[in-house]
């Protein structure tokens, strides 16, 4: 009796340390929502890469996007507004877009 009274206090014991231990645990991964509220301007993404200063290059239905982790930057073809679809991003031998 002293044995199954031993073994089901040990089983209550290690359920909450175990519980507090899976409360501390930090998630290594994260992800964000890209709309418009943090000014990613739509359209559908075609390809993504980063280059070795860290900046990611976006080509989107809707034209080449740089984003820094912060801020996205559009980057225009010639002055007028549209802006040109980014099919593929490519990175040359010295990771340079």
């Amino acid at each position: 009796m002293a044995r199954c009274l031993s073994f089901a206090l040990f089983l209550l014991l290690s359920n909450s340390v175990l519980a507090a231990v899976r409360d501390n645990i930090m998630p290594s991964h994260s992800h964000d929502i890209w709309d418009a509220a943090v000014g990613f301007p739509g359209g559908y993404v075609y390809s993504i890469t980063q280059i070795s200063d860290g900046y990611l290059w976006i080509g989107t239905s809707k034209g080449l996007l740089r984003y820094d982790g912060l801020t996205f930057v559009s980057i225009r073809a010639s002055e007028s507004s549209a802006g040109f679809p980014g099919l593929g991003l490519l990175t040359d031998s010295a990771d340079q877009l």
